[in-house]
């Protein structure tokens, strides 16, 4: 029975659209055939810039990807103050990957982002507030842990907690992923890079929700990887 309700719900959802674009297709050829060419055109061209609407705002178009691509990029700007004590912008977005997320926020993020070379000089040898005092803990919420930035390998009793951030998804994901996630382990282990981490639930074996950071002097790059569950 559910199951039918469900299908018959999804019928509605797609029969509504699909019949009025049918109507409206109709009408426009109607009103094509009565020669009326200049209201046909004039339908035509306000069907079109819906549709391109419609493509930008669902990031469809290599156009409406990069806008929105810069978008998250300046937004994420802005929230550099509270990671690192420093508001600077990227030059770049070198990789971006977000998932699909569940109607309670589960799901992937990880963006890589290219450092200006201003940013590289001054995370090569970072103020000593920038260990002790960043990621802020007031820019999360109370149930989050925050352990601020350190430099070099991470230590044993973090292993767990780091390794969730890279805790395997779906194929499709993965081999999307492999790549960027190969490259933040081998930047974790130098003894020039910063890592720092906020993660939610310590007490149970593992965390449920994880934002890792990890800044590459050398390669002049940013990763930023969340994952809730």
């Amino acid at each position: 029975m559910r199951l039918f309700l469900a299908l018959l719900l999804l019928f509605a959802f797609l029969a509504v659209p699909v019949g009025l674009l049918g109507a409206y297709v109709f009408w426009m050829v109607k009103t094509r055939r009565r020669g009326r060419k200049r209201l046909f055109w004039g339908q035509t061209g306000i069907v079109v810039m819906v549709v391109a609407a419609l493509f930008f705002l669902l990031d469809i178009t290599p156009a409406s990807h990069w806008f929105w691509a810069w978008q998250r990029t300046k937004s994420l700007s802005g929230h550099t103050v509270d990671w690192t004590g420093m508001r600077f912008a990227f030059t770049q977005k070198t990789f971006c990957y977000d998932s699909e997320r569940c109607w309670n926020g589960d799901g992937r993020t990880v963006i890589v982002l290219e450092l200006p070379p201003e940013m590289r000089y001054y995370f090569s040898a970072p103020p000593p507030d920038f260990f002790t005092q960043y990621p802020k803990e007031s820019a999360f919420g109370k149930d989050y842990r925050v352990v601020h930035w350190r430099t070099g390998a991470p230590r044993d009793n973090e292993k767990k907690s780091l390794d969730f951030a890279f805790i395997q998804g779906d194929s499709k994901e993965m081999a999307q992923l492999e790549k960027t996630f190969a490259a933040a382990r081998r930047a974790l282990v130098k003894p020039t890079t910063h890592y720092a981490y906020t993660y939610r639930y310590p007490g149970h074996e593992h965390p449920n929700d994880i934002d890792l950071y990890v800044i590459d002097p050398e390669e002049g790059l940013f990763y930023l990887i969340n994952l809730n569950t």
